[in-house]
């Protein structure tokens, strides 16, 4: 598993950074899609997944609860936050680069320059086999990273 978290990073690092949470947080796509940058306390080193963002097609997404219906609050490593810090300075680099900044709500995961729509669950990549064989490629690996 790590190994996969190190390659599918070196080859796309928004992907591996959304593989890595899958993980480490126990979240589903849209979970992660739904996450914004005030559910992440960096000073106490906690991600909160509040809720999840639903496609159906020929309609807008939409954000819903989780599949619990609950809120949790989840323990990140200093080296999951790195990656995260990393992560919110491209982001806004990004918006400066068109002349905006991120939301003040902005989602961490978004096609939007300033954040301000989530990425389509549909969009992450995903496997369907439940263990991966050799030839698996970590951006194909969605279902698979967090079945192993």
């Amino acid at each position: 598993m790590a190994q996969l978290l190190l390659v599918a990073a070196e080859e796309d690092a928004e992907l591996g950074l959304f593989l890595r949470l899958a993980v480490v947080l126990g979240a589903r796509r849209g979970e992660l899609c739904a996450l914004r940058w005030h559910h992440i306390a960096f000073d106490r080193g906690e991600v909160l997944v509040a809720s999840s963002i639903s496609y159906v097609a020929g309609q807008p997404l939409f954000e819903k609860d989780t599949k619990t219906h609950a809120e949790r609050r989840v323990a990140v490593g200093a080296d999951t936050l790195e990656l995260l810090r990393a992560h919110r300075v491209r982001a806004a680099e990004v918006a400066l680069s068109v002349g905006a900044s991120l939301a003040p709500d902005a989602y961490v995961f978004s096609p939007a320059a300033d954040g301000g729509a989530p990425i389509r669950p549909d969009s992450v990549p995903t496997a369907s086999p439940r263990s991966p064989s050799a030839s698996t490629s970590p951006a194909d690996c969605m279902t698979c990273a967090t079945s192993w």
